[in-house]
């Protein structure tokens, strides 16, 4: 590995020193927002991805005949199925 050299030394000093590694103020209130609807987008992405490794596996005839894609239908419209819970994940 080579040692840094006296001009880039210099630079480090500089910039360490400077105001410019504050960098810009964060709207933190914004970043939790767009985080909240990244796990937002992640829920629904994974229930797809749920469902469709559930319907390339399923051995019923068609999808209305299949409990595990009802309670799917169930948990994305958000009305109670039996037992009175609301999108209970499917196993």
């Amino acid at each position: 590995m080579h040692e840094p050299t006296l001009v880039f030394k210099k630079h480090i000093r500089h910039y360490a020193t400077s105001r410019r590694l504050e960098g810009p103020r964060l709207d933190r209130e914004k970043l939790a927002g767009k985080a909240q609807e990244l796990d937002s987008t992640i829920r629904e992405l994974t229930t797809m991805r749920d469902l469709l490794w559930h319907a390339a596996a399923c051995p019923a005839r068609t999808y209305m005949e299949c409990a595990t894609y009802r309670r799917f239908l169930r948990a994305a419209s958000g009305t109670k199925g039996a037992g009175g819970k609301v999108g209970a994940r499917p196993t």
